[in-house]
């Protein structure tokens, strides 16, 4: 068809008809938007704000009944008819400052992830501490390493408090070791309330026995000093001691003489 057969046709038209459905509910072309409840196709209707204290998510399409206004979608972290209070796993003032938070419960030291909604306190096991049950008590450790929190057991001699680390080492008194502070270092003895007493045995390392203080000579010596070493042995340490030596011996060649009669 031409431009003007087109002209044409329109200048002759007398009339359109329209192919469309429609409905005869007033609520499917006029009703409230989201965050608002009312009637407003009965005479003197209108729509006012849902009453769920400003806490609905309105990224939801229908977060209250548009007709009745009940809440339907509190946003995340709150929850309640009128989304009052904050949800389980959070905390905090949901009417006020409209804060709820997560509790954060550690997995561990918690029984649960729901914490008090009003302190944020959480439920916690046995030797823990802390609003998010995240710290082992006093004298205890292993939270973060072995899961529960376990008595340190420092030993009340050789150790300078009842508290240790985290892995569980308590700190030690002087000339004492172990985890527990429970024996003397080397180069220490006679184990006592307030730590060791240091071994006099410099001429071998301050090798000592670790209950009489008695020096001990290193492997392999010999002598008063422990300062030579013994046969078939050589590169003489005061720590280590000696080596035994590996060299073959010459063989041993006898001559005998005989004497004409």
């Amino acid at each position: 068809i031409t431009r003007r057969d087109f002209l044409t046709v329109l200048a002759n038209l007398t009339g359109v008809m329209v192919r469309a459905s429609y409905s005869t509910e007033p609520s499917a072309v006029y009703r409230c938007s989201n965050g608002y409840y009312g009637q407003p196709t009965v005479p003197g209707g209108s729509c006012q704000p849902c009453h769920c204290h400003g806490n609905l998510d309105l990224a939801v399409p229908d977060s209250c009944d548009p007709v009745t206004g009940q809440c339907l979608r509190c946003r995340q972290g709150y929850s309640g008819t009128d989304c009052e209070s904050c949800a389980d796993g959070y905390y905090g003032d949901a009417l006020t400052a409209k804060n709820c938070k997560p509790c954060q419960c550690h997995a561990n030291g918690s029984i649960s992830e729901v914490c008090s909604k009003e302190t944020g306190q959480c439920r916690c096991k046995e030797n823990v501490i802390g609003r998010k049950c995240d710290n082992c008590m006093s004298q205890t450790h292993g939270l973060n390493t072995r899961g529960v929190c376990v008595p340190c057991h420092c030993n009340s001699f050789g150790s300078k408090s009842f508290d240790c680390d985290e892995r569980g080492q308590c700190r030690c008194q002087p000339g004492v070791t172990g985890p527990k502070c429970d024996r003397c270092a080397r180069g220490f003895f006679n184990f006592q309330e307030g730590g060791c007493t240091p071994c006099e045995c410099s001429h071998v390392g301050n090798n000592c026995d670790a209950n009489t203080g008695q020096c001990i000579c290193p492997p392999n010596t010999i002598g008063e000093r422990c300062d030579r070493c013994a046969p078939n042995h050589w590169g003489h340490d005061i720590i280590n001691g000696c080596k035994v030596s590996h060299r073959t011996s010459k063989p041993h060649i006898s001559f005998i003489c005989f004497t004409e009669k």
